[in-house]
């Protein structure tokens, strides 16, 4: 029998245990860098932030106990030791010292990981709402598309190919012929593509209930775009910052409306610090920072913008009807994404048995976008179709309001470089930040 508080195969006897906190064989507990419990049913390859029995959420200090540290092994293992007794171990020690809630009146889980959109949205009538998805031609994006036309939404695939938009299209179609579903080009490394993109669609007089941003690149070869920025700080965070803003004043015409950022637990793994959180960092366009990494610790950085911006969204648009939330798809959901870097696809090959289908990986996307029991947790981070706590630097709300100032620095400087080059005549030396301004 094993002891959630020890970890599982430590022979724990069954009278030292709480007959209440026992987990089932097959179970083992687990915590996160940042206090958070949770539990891995090794059979059903699944993971649960409630014990599996009780129903209950448990939580520790992140801190390890005096005398104890930490550190990775090669193969990405955690192991402790006890300097004061000279002693290893796998278990983490802080599970013993774990305080559980004492009723799920905090959440009620009713998903997890193996809910689909399609579950998520069963009960759902999405007629008269309209939902924007970025990346929305493959992979989860295509799947959250898809889930929230067949509930009867109008859909538009914010895609860079308008070609594979067109099939993406098509094939929803083909499954219900009634939906309505539009393709629209942007292209996401380019700020002016983004511009035109969005006052196309504010002059087509569509209102905006859900903008979905999920398109990303990971992994990519050291890239710098058109607009001087890193391609993958550009497209993960930059970008669809600019389009999110550009349609603020649509999204407040429409509220109540919902700003969904696709993140990832990669925002855990970052190259940057509180003392390294700034433009320099951030978009890192020096190639040398690149070598040996592949750009990941640079993708960790993109995915935590996401987090933060979530986060300044909902502080400052949640009392006039915009709630914004930040969500990890799931692990190794297998997109167009892996094709972007060769030991993406081979790691994805060798994990399959432990992924999940991209019909449940855009589970947790369509949840925030629509599910209205969780309106208390607006800004905050989903996994699972839970809310969890994310990492230290993602609950900074310093770094919220520093990456909101970096990134308007950075857009009003690429758009101060378009206006110079502008033709005197209307509209000219108008920025267009400013002219879609919200007060904060």
């Amino acid at each position: 029998m094993s002891h959630p508080k020890l970890g599982i195969g430590l022979g724990a006897a069954a009278d030292d245990t709480d007959s209440e906190e026992e987990l089932p064989a097959g179970w083992e507990v687990r915590a996160s860098l940042d206090g958070q419990v949770y539990y891995l049913n090794h059979q059903a390859k699944s993971s649960h932030w409630e014990h599996p029995i009780t129903g209950k959420r448990s939580f520790i200090k992140p801190d390890l106990p005096p005398g104890w540290e930490m550190t990775a092994t090669d193969n990405g293992n955690l192991l402790f030791f006890d300097r004061v007794r000279g002693l290893q171990s796998h278990t983490d020690p802080r599970l013993a010292f774990s305080k559980a809630e004492h009723s799920r009146t905090t959440w009620r889980q009713q998903f997890d990981s193996h809910s689909t959109a399609l579950q998520v949205l069963a009960n759902h009538d999405l007629t008269g709402r309209v939902a924007m998805v970025t990346g929305a031609s493959s992979g989860i994006g295509f799947e959250t598309a898809r889930a929230i036309a067949i509930r009867g939404a109008k859909v538009i695939l914010a895609c860079r190919c308008p070609q594979l938009g067109t099939a993406a299209a098509n094939k929803i179609r083909t499954e219900l012929p009634s939906a309505s579903v539009e393709v629209w080009q942007v292209e996401l490394a380019s700020l002016r593509s983004v511009l035109s993109f969005c006052r196309r669609y504010m002059a087509s007089g569509y209102p905006l209930h859900a903008l979905i941003l999920n398109a990303g690149v990971c992994g990519p070869a050291h890239t710098i775009t058109e607009d001087g920025i890193e391609l993958q700080f550009q497209v993960n965070h930059l970008s669809q910052l600019y389009l999110m803003r550009l349609l603020l004043p649509t999204l407040l015409a429409s509220a109540p409306a919902r700003v969904v950022l696709v993140s990832s637990e990669s925002h855990r793994s970052t190259s940057i610090t509180r003392e390294t959180f700034d433009e320099a960092h951030l978009n890192q366009t020096n190639p040398r920072l690149y070598r040996g990494t592949a750009g990941l610790p640079q993708y960790g950085d993109s995915k935590l913008c996401n987090v933060l911006t979530a986060r300044f969204v909902d502080k400052h648009f949640a009392s006039r009807g915009i709630r914004a939330f930040s969500v990890h798809p799931g692990n190794m959901v297998f997109t167009g994404i892996q094709r972007q870097w060769w030991l993406s696809r081979l790691v994805f090959v060798l994990a399959r048995p432990f992924t999940k289908t991209v019909e449940q990986g855009a589970a947790t996307s369509v949840l925030a976008a629509f599910d209205p029991t969780i309106e208390q947790y607006g800004g905050g981070y989903f996994n699972n179709c839970t809310p969890c706590e994310t990492s230290d630097l993602g609950r900074d709300p310093q770094l919220t309001d520093r990456l909101w100032r970096i990134s308007d620095s950075l857009l009003r400087r690429c758009e101060s470089e378009w206006l110079a080059e502008a033709p005197a005549g209307a509209g000219a030396g108008v920025s267009p930040l400013d002219e879609c301004a919200v007060d904060l």
